[in-house]
């Protein structure tokens, strides 16, 4: 199920990024672009808070649990040799909840810089390195 959900918050960054090129190289920006890109932003904000509650769930639920091998599999996902990727994957998935902040929602080249901050190394390297070493 997580992986699903970051596959939607991935197709929708990707989805700034166009309608933010478009509205880079369009002289006076009409308003149907600002409101489709305020709504993906939206729900990559909605996106990002779930997957964080959702890890949080699944930390809360391996870490209680009774089952030795579950507990020390997180043990090591948060401090063993790849933990660099688990909490450089905790940040950037976090990392749309900065669109709380008015001037980054209203700003098109703000908005497609912080998609290529999120989507880059987060989906594209991150993710994956992260689902194959677990």
């Amino acid at each position: 199920m997580y992986t699903a959900i970051a596959l939607c918050s991935e197709f929708v960054h990707y989805g700034i990024i166009i309608f933010a090129l478009i509205g880079l190289f369009v002289v006076s920006q009409p308003k149907w672009l600002l409101i489709s890109v305020n709504s993906m932003i939206a729900v990559a904000v909605a996106t990002s808070a779930f997957l964080l509650v959702y890890t949080g769930y699944e930390t809360y639920g391996a870490l209680s649990s009774e089952s030795v091998y579950e507990r020390s599999q997180f043990r090591y996902q948060y401090l063993g040799t790849h933990a660099w990727v688990y909490w450089t994957i905790l940040f950037l998935t976090a990392t749309p909840q900065l669109w709380w902040i008015t001037k980054l929602r209203k700003s098109l080249k703000l908005q497609m810089a912080l998609c290529l901050v999120i989507i880059v190394p987060t989906f594209m390297l991150f993710h994956r390195y992260g689902m194959t070493i677990r």
